[in-house]
């Protein structure tokens, strides 16, 4: 999808969803956990959603 812009949804996970897609991240790039130590403060988990459009294609972009 290199290249294409449409458009989504953003929530930020919390709780337990936020733990276990913590888990999940660090399992796959354990360099990532390096971040977190270097801070005070939580870093946030965002969720992106693409949105489809009226028509149900997802397009958003002209030449999609």
């Amino acid at each position: 999808m290199a290249g294409r812009e449409f458009d989504v949804a953003a929530e930020e996970l919390e709780g337990n969803e936020r733990e276990r897609t913590w888990a999940e991240i660090i399992s796959a790039a354990p360099g990532v956990a390096r971040y977190q130590d270097l801070t005070d403060r939580q870093i946030p988990i965002i969720r992106l959603t693409p949105r489809t459009t009226a028509a149900g294609s997802g397009s958003t972009g002209p030449g999609d």
